[in-house]
């Protein structure tokens, strides 16, 4: 793919982060916002530290893929290492870029971005037209002992809390 340059994503980025998400979103059926980009691009910058991304453009510049993610450090323990995990919240490509490599190359970036900063896990939820491209990379289902509460799903406050 000499036609392709992935690297993490800067400030300037922003808007084309705002715009790639704006697309992906448009695909998936949802309904144009007028200032979305900018809205977009305005909370990623807010919280860039703690949510790195990565763009892939063409050799022009033109944006065509992107992979957002948050990045949690763990606070000290005396029976685990301090290091964090990242899950993935956004991974993109352009409907005309897909099965050449891009989302393969934009993956390898967060790979060797997370083993410079001792990222010790990643996590993500995968599509089904996307799990080959992950399982590819070396993504597994989690183990038995990882649980989830969906609160979203969830009809009332599964507990009293009071």
């Amino acid at each position: 793919m000499d036609d392709v340059r992935v690297r993490i994503a800067e400030r300037d980025d922003a808007l084309a982060l705002g715009a790639l998400q704006l697309r992906w979103d448009l695909e998936r059926g949802g309904v144009p916002q007028g200032d979305f980009i900018s809205r977009y691009a305005d909370a990623w910058l807010t919280d860039c530290h703690s949510r790195p991304a990565w763009v892939a453009t063409t050799v022009d510049g033109n944006p065509i893929g992107f992979v957002v993610g948050a990045h949690v450090e763990k606070l000290p323990s005396l029976f685990r290492p301090r290091n964090g995990w990242l899950h993935l919240s956004a991974v993109y490509v352009d409907v005309l870029r897909r099965r050449q490599g891009v989302g393969e190359q934009l993956l390898r970036a967060v790979l060797g971005w997370c083993w410079e900063h001792d990222i010790t896990r990643i996590q993500l939820n995968a599509d089904d037209a996307a799990r080959g491209l992950y399982e590819r990379i070396g993504f597994t289902r989690p183990s038995d002992r990882l649980m989830e509460l969906n609160l979203a799903m969830a009809q009332q406050p599964p507990l009293k809390l009071f």
